[in-house]
């Protein structure tokens, strides 16, 4: 299990309809991610905590979302995670250590200012 603190660089829109992209970094890590219609209201300069674990955490409903999917690629292959989520799809740069194969469950929610 990890939390991963980011902060919204960037939302702009997709070529999908009612999708946007999303560009998150932390000290650590560069998240992408599609934010599909109204899943979650996100805006750019925002904290957000990102839950990754194979267990689906006890506080979920202090979530504003909350998924399970798997890797598409083994990380080894690629250098960097790509999580699917009902084909929501999160990319991390670099690879965060999860075991292809695995169901993983991913959680997002806004940080207090």
């Amino acid at each position: 299990m990890s939390t991963i603190e980011v902060t919204i660089e960037r939302v702009e829109d997709s070529k999908l309809k009612d999708a946007r992209i999303v560009k998150a970094s932390s000290n650590e890590y560069t998240l992408y991610f599609d934010l599909i219609a109204n899943l979650m209201d996100i805006k750019e300069g925002e904290r957000v905590e990102v839950y990754i674990g194979k267990n689906k955490p006890k506080d979920i409903d202090l979530y504003e979302f909350c998924g399970h999917g798997y890797l598409i690629k083994p990380e080894n292959e690629v250098d960097e995670t790509l999580l699917s989520l009902w084909g929501i799809i999160f990319q991390f740069r670099p690879s965060v250590g999860l075991e292809y194969g695995e169901k993983y469950y991913l959680c997002m929610k806004k940080q207090k200012s």
